[in-house]
Parts: structure tokens; C-alpha cells; sequence
């Protein structure tokens, strides 16, 4: 998602692509909005697997707040 954001963000600003008929907004909008669904979803299972005692892999904890921080940016820019 981040990478997503990036890329978007790449193509309209160097003028690649027109921002015009192009739609970044509802796009990044969507990827923030699937980033945080995410976040969610990993926050849980992290909390799922300390509760019963599993070992929680750095892997998909480094990519579940990856999907957290297009969210973060969001909320502390604009809100």
C-alpha cells in the first residue's frame, strides 16, 4: 500500500500521468482506507498470538505496521 502511494503520488507529480482525468484522490483514498483494514487485521492477530502464547513472526509484524503507516501519515496530516 505504501509503495502504491508512493508510486501515485511519482506518476502525478512529474506530470507522467495528468492529475486531472486521473483519480489519485478516491485511489489513495482506497489504499488508506485498505492499509488501516490491515493494520487492523495484523494488530489482532499479533494480540491473538501473545494471548495464547505463540511466537509472533517479525515478518508479518514489520508488514502489518508497514500497512499502518500510510494510515498514520493521514491522520497526522490532516487530521
Amino acid at each position: 500500500m505504501l509503495g502504491l502511494n508512493i508510486k501515485l503520488w511519482l506518476l502525478v507529480q512529474f506530470q507522467i500521468i495528468e492529475p486531472w482525468p486521473f483519480p489519485a484522490a478516491p485511489i489513495f483514498a482506497l489504499s488508506v482506507i485498505l492499509g488501516c483494514v490491515g493494520a487492523t487485521f495484523g494488530i489482532g492477530l499479533w494480540i491473538m498470538r501473545n494471548h495464547k502464547q505463540y511466537p509472533a513472526r517479525a515478518e508479518t509484524m514489520v508488514l502489518f505496521l508497514m500497512c499502518l503507516l500510510p494510515f498514520t501519515f493521514v491522520q497526522v496530516g490532516y487530521g
